[in-house]
């Protein structure tokens, strides 16, 4: 199985997603971000349910995306681990691969995702969307987020803005 298929996100988590976007604007070119408002996401871990209140930021980048995630609070340190506890933090955290196609697709690599190679940090969903990330921190120090996304969720994702740098 192609763990990298279809790779088209990178991820950050920080403590401070204005200072984040500032951050990219002013040292990177990247200035053009679609903000989400806060929002609970309820996740499926190996210790059990938990939840993540979290602020996260999209910009498109040629045919990449970037995302900036600020975790605040809730029962997960998915999030939140590597962060430090004061002041501005910023920390790469995962690649994401999004599995394009019929629902089938998703249901295909779920059910023959070696998880004793590859295992499941958490797994969860919204409407009829799913995504699960993988733990690959003692191997390549970070997640690989995998997600199939139903047809409003694909259009929030690709509304954030081009940014040509």
């Amino acid at each position: 199985m192609m763990m990298f298929k279809d790779f088209f996100q990178v991820a950050y988590v920080t403590t401070d997603l204005t200072a984040a976007i500032d951050l990219f604007a002013r040292d990177y070119g990247v200035g053009q971000w679609l903000r989400l408002p806060p929002s609970t996401i309820e996740l499926a871990t190996p210790r059990g349910p938990e939840s993540a209140h979290i602020e996260y930021a999209l910009a498109q980048i040629g045919g990449r995306q970037l995302e900036l995630i600020q975790p605040n609070g809730g029962s997960s340190t998915l999030y939140s681990e590597g962060l430090p506890a004061s002041g501005f933090g910023l920390r790469f955290h995962h690649l994401g691969c999004w599995l394009r196609g019929e629902r089938k697709e998703w249901e295909d690599f779920r059910s023959t995702l070696d998880t004793a190679r590859h295992p499941i940090a958490m797994e969860g969903g919204f409407g009829a969307s799913a995504y699960l990330y993988t733990d690959q921190r003692d191997r390549l120090g970070h997640y690989l987020e995998y997600m199939w996304l139903d047809a409003d969720a694909s259009e929030m994702f690709m509304s954030a803005p081009q940014n040509l740098v």
